[in-house]
């Protein structure tokens, strides 16, 4: 099966590990990975020595609790004891599930609908104000904070090196046709040195840059704050901030305009602004 996923161009979400099951046992107070042994034999992962694989069923049938599904085999564990008909997964999960198919054929059971979830991101009107301000947008932010601070800095007066590292990189490029045509060979370091010389400039405009922006405090610190809260700690706000923030910080209304605001096509990512008027319920 993994090899069929990065033949698709996928990559695995867990390294493969023959011979290893994907549960755990719990024993002296320690979860412990199981690992097969031949055919009938098994052993705990950090633990000397080996067991027959009738013990394990025995210990199981006895207590069922000190077995634990891996992230593999969590999925189709979960859905045959729970019976789920629909899992709405984010993109995070869903990578998973390609490597945890073959649990689901093994237990027999037919694995449930998928469905992306809705994706948001909170940002008040403020904090969108000083988005625009910046002349930067929420791709820029999210997708790459070097590029947006480079852009910032260059609008701060330090752009004055890209075109610069165009002319050098045009210049270099005549150093090719007749460094090949003296010596084949040549080719190769011709290439180091033309993608040596263009990261050093990358490098040097991305710190001049860096220095602009400082000097534009306020837009800076502006550019701080976004970045901090749309991934707080480097992380998305699901991922690092508790379902309590939101509500705490704009009150009982943020969870009308999470309703309100909430697009359901998960290949969009829906902003929403807890200080926007809310639209009013059918019949008020």
């Amino acid at each position: 099966r993994e090899a069929e996923i990065a033949a698709r161009g996928y990559a695995l979400q867990v390294t493969p590990q023959p011979g290893v099951s994907p549960l755990f046992l719990l024993r002296g107070g320690e979860r412990r990975r199981i690992e097969w042994r031949g055919d009938d034999r098994f052993a705990l992962r950090g633990v000397e020595g080996e067991e027959p694989v009738a013990a394990l069923l025995e210990t199981i049938d006895e207590n069922p609790a000190v077995v634990s599904p891996g992230v593999l085999a969590r999925p189709a564990i979960q859905d045959a004891t729970l019976g789920t008909s629909v899992l709405i997964l984010g993109p995070g999960e869903t990578a998973y599930l390609p490597q945890a198919a073959p649990a689901y054929e093994l237990l027999g059971i037919a694995p449930p609908a998928l469905a992306l979830r809705p994706q948001a991101v909170v940002l008040d009107g403020r904090q969108m104000e000083h988005l625009d301000d910046l002349g930067l947008g929420l791709a820029d932010l999210l997708g790459d904070p070097t590029a947006a601070r480079r852009r910032l800095g260059e609008r701060a007066g330090g752009g004055f090196v890209d075109p610069v590292r165009a002319r050098v990189a045009e210049i270099l490029g005549e150093l090719g046709a007749p460094a090949t045509a003296l010596d084949p060979n040549l080719e190769k370091p011709f290439e180091k040195t033309r993608e040596s010389v263009d990261r050093a400039l990358e490098a040097f405009a991305g710190k001049v840059a860096a220095a602009a922006a400082r000097r534009d405090e306020l837009h800076s610190q502006r550019l701080d704050q976004l970045l901090e809260t749309l991934q707080p700690g480097g992380a998305f706000q699901e991922r690092s901030l508790s379902a309590g923030f939101f509500p705490g910080k704009y009150g009982e209304s943020f969870g009308a305009a999470l309703l309100d605001q909430l697009g359901l096509d998960p290949r969009y990512l829906s902003v929403v602004d807890p200080t926007r008027p809310t639209a009013p319920a059918a019949g008020e």
